[in-house]
């Protein structure tokens, strides 16, 4: 695992640039760095040693014709495979080496087709004159590039292009909108104009010393797997699912170096870590962030998990010093603005993992894949009734207070919705959102975003509101059902603009690398070739998942509210937080480029304040983006 970063210039590369560019990125590979450059294009590279520590794995790389040459970040699990039908000599044991001699051998095509992994990479064709930046499938593995004073640029993270010099970046506002609705920047953006993320399943091409106009192919499409699927209803699912998962955890444990597993006590950690338990001969080693307050604290389940399975189980307890004493760390972290809540816990969890190891499983992808989100039971209910009883509901939901719908225990249709009195305002606010939409676009449309406002005012000023976030995405042919069509669009978009963006900057700013095995291409396939009802059915969610993980766990760990990873901002905002908060928010409505409609984001502030309504995500949205801004001042 690596940072990557490089430039073109027609009028020369800097080798300082490069080397304050790996600098910038040094966290992302505390190992070693290296640049190498010719005379109008050149490259970086940090390393984090996993596979062959060695310095015959140095980067930037170049293949043994001299013809390629390569920054690569991220593993590709079947590399030792692809080797065996490569004829040559080979110098290091790594990854590295096999891609870009299998570039070399099959071409860049082929070889896209080959690999399993994640991953991003830059490559010099010095034949044809041409860089590729390449981004795996579903985008674990970030890759930032612009083109500005006739440079264009590329890197792992936004940050690194403070190092090159003339470049005038520029925040687009409304990518910033973007990010006020729903806590971070959908792809392709970012918060810079001209600045933007390569998409998954995407390589961008450049035809040097020409115009400089990138052109961009899919050379990995989810649409073409699913409209390409066959529904299996075999009986022995269950067993296939096992094996598909074991082997893509059997690979993934190829390292050199401490493995652990991430074991937050949910399905998805829960059922990686059971797994990856039975294929090791080994104890394996676990973590866990457990919470002093006891509402958000899963550690308990998590470690009566550890037990069972026999692993080497490691926790640690977090409260509220611990969440203030990192929020200056975001905007350092997040590289631009992201206000996913969980990512202070994601952070403090992976921290904790690097101590004793240098890479750890995750479950992440599992709700994607396999139905885990209870928006997948309620949202079919929602759209099931009649728009007119809707509407009513939505009226008198908007006119409870947020201390009135506080103290509701539960409301019986809306079961799967509201679980957590303490969350209930919060849910209950965007459920009245949600009622009166006429159809599944606006309905999805609007759960993407954490912050909504049924008045729809304009926040952002002078920007353009961008509400055609899904329409860009063409829905496969062979998906009819809500659920289905539900996860395909949180594939492509929440899982990676915020899960992966989340465990990606949170674990590479402590030099830890992450890996999915739920991300495997082979379980992407086999996930959307079941029936849904396999997945979603009555009210019951990940019930394919549930099934396998009873045959290694008590049902009373599986068959228990979702709980997720979020902190209780609402409640620090106006307590222990507030004054911290105030500071930021009326710095972020006076800042001389004017942002922020002032007098609506003060509005929210007092009736947040008050407990008349909760606006804590759109708070700590302005919050987050104030840190932001005073970093990169």
């Amino acid at each position: 695992m690596c940072g990557i970063a490089g430039y073109y210039d027609q009028k020369g590369v800097d080798p300082d640039t490069l080397i304050k560019m790996n600098k910038i990125l040094s966290h992302r590979g505390p190992d070693d760095e290296g640049i190498w450059k010719s005379d109008y294009i050149g490259f970086a590279h940090t390393r984090l040693s996993i596979i062959d520590l060695s310095q015959n794995g140095r980067q930037p790389m170049q293949s043994q014709s001299g013809r390629y040459t390569i920054v690569f970040n991220g593993e590709i699990y079947n590399h030792r495979e692809i080797r065996k039908n490569i004829p040559i000599k080979w110098n290091s044991s790594t990854d590295t080496e096999t891609l870009i001699e299998s570039i070399q051998y099959f071409g860049l095509e082929q070889t896209l087709k080959k690999i399993e992994g994640m991953f991003a990479f830059a490559l010099y064709d010095k034949k044809k004159d041409q860089l590729f930046l390449v981004r795996d499938p579903l985008g674990q593995k970030p890759l930032y590039y612009g083109h500005l004073n006739n440079k264009f640029f590329f890197a792992s993270e936004l940050k690194a292009f403070k190092a090159i010099q003339g470049l005038d970046l520029k925040i687009n506002r409304n990518s910033l909108s973007s990010f006020i609705k729903s806590g971070y920047i959908e792809c392709p953006y970012s918060i810079y104009k001209k600045i933007y993320k390569l998409k998954p399943g995407y390589l961008l091409n450049l035809q040097l010393y020409n115009e400089l106009s990138p052109r961009t192919f899919q050379y990995y499409d989810l649409k073409s797997i699913i409209s390409s699927r066959k529904i299996t209803t075999h009986i022995d699912s269950k067993l296939r699912l096992k094996e598909i998962l074991i082997e893509s955890i059997t690979k993934q444990q190829l390292s050199d170096v401490p493995i652990g597993s991430f074991l937050s006590g949910g399905i998805d950690s829960s059922l990686i870590s059971c797994l990856m338990q039975e294929t090791s001969p080994n104890r394996i080693n676990t973590f866990t962030i457990g919470f002093e307050d006891k509402r958000f604290d899963e550690s308990l389940y998590a470690r009566e998990i550890a037990n069972t399975i026999g692993s080497n189980h490691s926790e640690v307890k977090i409260g509220y010093k611990h969440i203030q004493d990192i929020i200056q760390l975001i905007p350092e972290i997040y590289d631009e603005p992201f206000s996913d809540s969980s990512q202070l816990v994601t952070y403090l969890l992976s921290k904790f993992a690097r101590s004793k190891v240098t890479v750890a499983l995750s479950g992440d992808g599992g709700d994607e894949l396999f139905g885990g989100y209870n928006r997948y039971i309620w949202s079919s209910r929602i759209l099931s009734m009649p728009l007119k009883i809707r509407k009513i509901l939505a009226y008198t939901l908007r006119k409870l207070s947020g201390n009135v719908v506080g103290k509701i225990e539960d409301i019986g249709i809306f079961s799967g919705l509201i679980n957590q009195n303490y969350q209930l305002s919060d849910k209950l606010n965007k459920l009245s959102f949600l009622l009166d939409k006429d159809d599944f676009d606006q309905l999805y449309q609007n759960l993407l975003y954490n912050y909504i406002d049924y008045q729809k005012q304009n926040i952002v000023l002078n920007s353009n509101e961008r509400n055609d976030i899904i329409s860009k995405y063409q829905i496969p042919e062979n998906v009819s059902n809500i659920i289905e069509k539900m996860m395909y669009f949180d594939s492509k978009i929440y899982l990676t603009d915020d899960i992966l963006c989340k465990v990606d900057r949170a674990s590479m700013s402590v030099g830890l690398e992450t890996r999915i095995p739920f991300l495997d291409k082979k379980v992407i396939e086999f996930a959307w070739s079941l029936p849904v009802e396999k997945k979603v059915n009555r009210g019951r969610s990940k019930i394919i998942l549930k099934e396998l993980l009873s045959d290694y766990i008590p049902n009373n760990l599986i068959n228990r509210p979702k709980m997720g990873f979020a902190v209780p901002i609402a409640n620090w905002l106006r307590g222990p937080l507030k004054e911290f908060a105030s500071e930021k928010i009326y710095s972020a409505i006076n800042h001389k480029e004017e942002y922020f409609n002032s007098e609506i984001v003060i509005s929210k502030w007092n009736e947040h304040l008050s407990g008349k309504k909760n606006w804590h995500y759109f708070l700590w949205n302005i919050i987050v983006f104030q840190l932001w801004l005073e970093y990169n001042k």
